[in-house]
């Protein structure tokens, strides 16, 4: 009985080391674009719209949810930093887009996991909508392979995502 007993002790604790060094390992994303070259990427997809970019801030990486498998590897990855077996610090950074012959804003959303790039998102700043649509056209192309969410501005200042496939035609490929 003892055998079995230590037989099943070491099997599932090898199994939770394999887990957790499968999950733990690499950025989250499906591309490996470090965090010092997003600001110039952003700033190539500012140039592609005629529009100038304002400096990086930082800002909270809870207010993008990533794609459901991401998320949910996002999420092993953060316990298994609270138990000290992964460390790699989530932060974002956020950018703002000014329109150069025109009024309109948007800004960009980045989250990095350690220095990956986990996340990125386009917020519509205004009420016409066209202009965040060319920005995250051109965020898709300076970062592909991943998925470039659209955010609005909530109306109590939280921001949340907005699901319409018109927004993003080119999810799930």
């Amino acid at each position: 009985m003892r055998i079995v007993f230590t037989t099943l002790v070491l099997i599932t604790t090898i199994a939770a080391v394999a887990i957790a060094v499968s999950y733990g390992r690499g950025p989250v994303g499906p591309e490996s674009i470090l965090g010092k070259e997003v600001e110039e990427l952003v700033a190539k997809s500012a140039a592609r719209v005629d529009a100038s970019v304002s400096a990086a801030m930082p800002a909270n990486p809870n207010l993008l949810e990533l794609p459901s498998g991401l998320e949910q590897k996002r999420r092993v990855k953060r316990m298994l930093g609270k138990i000290g077996i992964v460390y790699a610090p989530e932060s974002a950074m956020q950018v703002t887009v000014h329109q150069l012959h025109g009024p309109q804003s948007a800004r960009c959303l980045i989250v990095l996991r350690g220095d990956h790039v986990i996340g990125v998102a386009v917020i519509e700043d205004g009420e016409d909508g066209r202009f965040a649509d060319r920005v995250q056209d051109a965020m898709k192309v300076e970062f592909r392979g991943y998925e470039v969410q659209r955010l609005q501005k909530a109306t109590n200042a939280r921001l949340q995502t907005d699901r319409a496939s018109r927004l993003s035609p080119l999810r799930g490929g």
